[in-house]
């Protein structure tokens, strides 16, 4: 009985949680482009990339593609110590995308390499508006000019916008892409209700001046990841109201499912430790809620097989959370997929729920034993 009475207290915190989010998903207006920008409106797109020789040549391409006036906009790739050949591929760009080698300004070997790169990108361009994305990503071809038209009509000084997750055709992309369907409605709903501060760097915009007003990545240099949450983190705190979402599939940027499951163990982990950090308590208390939840969904049926007393009840009652868990979050997930033109997943939605609960659980397990996980052949902490 106390176990069947945890586990449905948790799934309604959970059910109440996941139905504000939907809420805070539909409240947020679709965004039309309005003209082309202020003229003196210039925008600088920032690409840290680290062994992306193969990536790179389709976000170069997309780049050049863009229909916002080349003189209003420029970029750098800045080239994080790659061991291939994104250096020779990035220098080909042509364009006004220029090459930056980190590994010439930076000696150190103990930094944030990404924020260091985002940093220096910065201080080598000269746009009012700062830009970033991914290596791996490909963006939309109104991209530059739907951000610069937002922020000429708004009073923001940072927008946060959506990435897309492309599937492939094997289960792992497909699991991939589901859950971050399911960050991305989070983050909307967060930062257009102001609840607590969210972000993606693979597609983010902040001022230039408001960058170097929260002092950039001061008192948070020291952190590997955390170049996008806990920097409009930084700038909510000295501005409340200042970061807004841009909901229009003319900025939607897309990026890639983690090849193995052992990479995107890695990243999981990664992002996992940025949270640490968080100063916003709201966050810690959401994310203790959904592992407490994810946790008591594995251990309860291993402890009513293993328990003889009750054991039916305890089991109906864990299937019965199991089905009502996955009908609302296929109801919360259906005009997110919409949005991002992805609804066909969902009919795998159910397939991937026991898989997911088993990842949630065994990404917060390994994120308290794995202090210092791999990225892009790099040990981290």
């Amino acid at each position: 009985m106390v176990i069947s009475a945890i586990l449905l207290g948790l799934c309604i915190g959970y059910l109440i949680l996941i139905l504000i989010y939907q809420w805070g998903w539909k409240s947020i207006p679709y965004y039309h482009t309005k003209g082309e920008g202020n003229a003196d409106t210039t925008v600088s797109v920032i690409i840290p990339a680290r062994n992306e020789e193969t990536n790179l040549p389709v976000l170069v391409n997309t780049l050049l593609k863009q229909s916002y006036s080349s003189n209003k906009w420029d970029a750098v790739i800045v080239n994080d110590h790659s061991t291939d050949n994104t250096a020779q591929v990035a220098s080909l760009a042509g364009g006004n995308i220029k090459l930056v080698n980190l590994s010439e300004l930076i000696t150190s070997t103990i930094i944030p390499y990404k924020k260091k790169a985002i940093e220096t990108g910065i201080k080598y361009t000269t746009g009012k508006i700062i830009l970033t994305t991914d290596a791996d990503c490909k963006v939309p071809p109104n991209w530059i000019k739907t951000v610069s038209c937002f922020f000429t009509e708004r009073t923001n000084l940072c927008a946060v916008m959506p990435v897309r997750m492309q599937p492939g055709k094997h289960f792992l992309g497909i699991f991939q892409t589901l859950d971050f369907l399911s960050l991305q409605a989070i983050t909307a709903a967060a930062v257009h209700s102001k609840w607590h501060s969210l972000s993606n760097g693979a597609n983010l915009a902040y001022l230039r001046q408001t960058f170097y007003e929260v002092n950039g990545f001061e008192e948070i240099d020291h952190i590997a990841s955390g170049d996008d949450i806990l920097l409009t983190e930084k700038i909510t705190a000295l501005h409340p109201a200042s970061v807004q979402y841009i909901l229009s599939r003319d900025v939607i940027v897309d990026t890639l499912p983690e090849p193995t499951w052992k990479s995107l163990f890695n990243q999981r982990i990664r992002w996992a430790g940025k949270f640490n950090h968080f100063k916003n308590t709201i966050v810690r208390i959401i994310m203790a809620w959904v592992y407490l939840f994810n946790l008591m969904l594995v251990l309860t049926p291993v402890y009513a097989l293993w328990s003889s007393f009750e054991t039916t009840y305890i089991l109906s009652v864990w299937l019965t959370v199991i089905i009502g868990k996955t009908f609302v979050e296929i109801i919360f997930l259906l005009p997110v997929a919409t949005f991002f033109e992805q609804k066909s997943l969902l009919k795998w939605f159910p397939v991937m729920q026991p898989v997911h609960i088993i990842y949630t659980v065994l990404t917060g397990f390994l994120t308290i034993i794995i202090q210092r996980p791999e990225w892009k052949g790099r040990k981290i902490k």
